[in-house]
């Protein structure tokens, strides 16, 4: 169910948005009203067709995962990664270099838990973070975070 103002591509590809439209007994105006997705001009459509094309050249496709394993009572160590490839890299390119190379983001953590009672948790985490231009050779990187967090219940 769509709201009122929600832009919608229809299944024939053009873009509507929802809007509440009273209806009418004769000159009176009824307590009933419809949701209808109202067509928009075609103006309208052709910038919205462009920001969808343009967009999706941005949009990250990848994998994620996560590997927990516990080690001893109340301790668990993992590992977790996340790796994603877009046509256009939100990464400004460096200097000298042509806008528009496409972009890998990784993500590398490594994290242990421990409780030392069960009221009470402790979560170490390391992190790596890669970002590259593909085809320039450059990436950037932060590394190490850490967290203790105390377990609420």
């Amino acid at each position: 169910m769509a709201d009122e103002g929600q832009l919608v591509k229809l299944g024939n590809g053009r873009w509507a948005r929802f809007r509440q439209l009273p209806v009418y007994a004769g000159d009176v105006r009824g307590a009933l009203t419809l949701l209808t997705a109202v067509e928009l001009d075609q103006h309208t459509q052709e910038l919205l067709e462009a920001a969808e094309v343009s967009l999706d050249a941005y949009r990250q496709r990848g994998f994620s995962g996560l590997v927990e394993v516990p080690v001893a009572t109340r301790t668990t160590v993992g590992f977790s990664a996340l790796v994603t490839r877009a046509e256009l890299s939100q990464v400004p390119p460096p200097v000298g270099t042509q806008p528009g190379l496409p972009g890998l983001r990784q993500v590398y953590g490594l994290f242990g838990r421990w409780a030392p009672i069960e009221q009470i948790g402790f979560v170490l985490e390391g992190d790596i973070f890669l970002n590259n231009n593909l085809g320039s050779g450059i990436g950037s990187y932060k590394i190490f975070k850490t967290d203790v967090s105390k377990k609420c219940e």
